[in-house]
This record gives structure tokens, sequence and C-alpha cells, in this order.
């Protein structure tokens, strides 16, 4: 067992690229690295070539890691090898005061969010209902944001998918207009935020409550996130942040 994390470990360090899934550094107001974030493709553990990681490890005053979301994330191998422990998690942070997905003016969009992920709570499959409203209804939503299902049965009413709500239940029916609902906001191809559409609007909202969240504890932190949320943070932030690899897997 010790060997195969060796390995593990090895291979982070000897990646040949510079980092998996991207990587954004934060400076401060003379250049200087004061924290980072590190790009993951959720359920795996990144790369990181050893020339990443000795910057990292360069930078000044280093408190820890901290994980996104539910934490399911293994980013262990990652603090290891940096010789960091986890000390926090950046969602949960904001989440206690009635932020990010906590936030109830926004977080109805995560009512379909990945409803074809195994293990998610809002997983098509644990829907039942007599119409598609009713099984909506019966279902608090994805990880346990404490939706308002009557909010959540409006929001979908003014984002034009009124019509479905009333059909009677089935997977297949509910799947398909948990797709629709999802590519408004997150359209294929190219799987970027639409912030054009009604829930995108809400996930946008959402999204820079948590990422200035992420961006905080990037202050003398080293943070993990979805590589969509490297964009994001260039974006809001373009003074601070240097974002590298942008060539990735998001």
């Amino acid at each position: 067992m010790i060997m195969l994390f060796d390995r593990l470990v090895e291979s982070i360090i000897n990646g040949d690229a510079g980092s998996s899934n991207g990587i954004a550094f934060r400076k401060d107001s003379q250049g200087n690295d004061i924290g980072v974030c590190i790009g993951v493709h959720h359920g795996k553990t990144p790369t990181l070539s050893d020339k990443l990681l000795t910057r990292i490890k360069n930078i000044k005053g280093l408190v820890g890691g901290y994980s996104e979301g539910v934490g399911r994330d293994p980013i262990q191998p990652i603090l290891n090898a940096l010789g960091l422990k986890e000390v926090g998690n950046w969602d949960t942070r904001i989440e206690k005061v009635g932020k990010g997905a906590k936030n109830p003016n926004y977080n109805t969009v995560y009512t379909f969010m990945a409803f074809d992920t195994k293990g998610n709570p809002n997983n098509i499959e644990n829907f039942n209902g007599t119409t598609i409203e009713d099984a909506i209804r019966k279902y608090p939503g994805a990880r346990g944001a404490g939706i308002n299902m009557d909010n959540a049965i409006k929001d979908i009413k003014a984002a034009g998918f009124g019509e479905q709500l009333s059909m009677p239940f089935s997977s297949q029916l509910l799947k398909d207009l948990f797709t629709k609902l999802q590519d408004s906001v997150y359209p294929p191809p190219t799987y970027r935020l639409n912030i054009d559409s009604f829930f995108g609007q809400k996930m946008h909202a959402l999204e820079l409550e948590r990422n200035e969240s992420l961006y905080q504890c990037m202050n003398r932190g080293v943070a993990f996130a979805g590589a969509g949320h490297l964009d994001e943070l260039e974006e809001q932030f373009p003074d601070t942040i240097e974002l590298l690899d942008k060539d990735r897997t998001i």
C-alpha cells in the first residue's frame, strides 16, 4: 500500500504536463505569489510538475489546503507532496452564512444540476411521483442545499419549462427536462456558463459568491476547485490572478 502511494506521489511530482487541469496563482501588489488554486477533474487527483510544486512550496506562510463542496476530491496526495494538511472547505465557509449554494435567491439551480452523476443526491433515480412537478416537489434537491421547492417550481416555470411540469411522471421525461435545464446553464459542446439564460444568471450570481470565498482562501492557502473556476477567477480578479495551462480539460 505504501509503495502504491509512493508511486502516486512520484507521478504527481514528475508528471509531464505542467498541471493536468490548470492552475491559478494569486499575486500581491508587488507581483509575488501569495496562494494558489489547483484545478481538478472531480473525483481524480490532479497532477503537477516538479516545477509547479517547487513554486508552490516557495510561497511564504502557507497555512494548508482548502477543498471544494462535499470534499469528494482526492487532494491529500498533493498536500502530502507539499507538506501541508487540509484546513478547510471554501464552500462550507460561506454556506454557513447563507451564501453560495445556500443562498435561497440562487440555489434553485441545484434542483437539476448533475442529475446523472452517481452518488449525487438529486440523481434521477431518486425521484418519483404522479406528475413531473410532484416528483420535483418531493425531493429537496442537490447537496443538501436547503432549496425551497416552491421557488424551484416557480423558477422552472419562469425559465419557460412550465408545460413539462404537468406531464405524468416518468424517469425519462424528468431526465429530458433536467437535461434541457442543465444545458441552458452550461450548453454543449463548450459547456461554458451561459449568463443569458434564466438559470445561467442565477448560477453566475451564485458562482460570484463562491469564487469570492475561493479567492480569499488563496491568501496563503492551496485551494482545489473544478477547473472551470480557474477561468472565472481570472475574469473576476484579473489584476491578481495568473492562470497557467489554459489548454486543459474542464
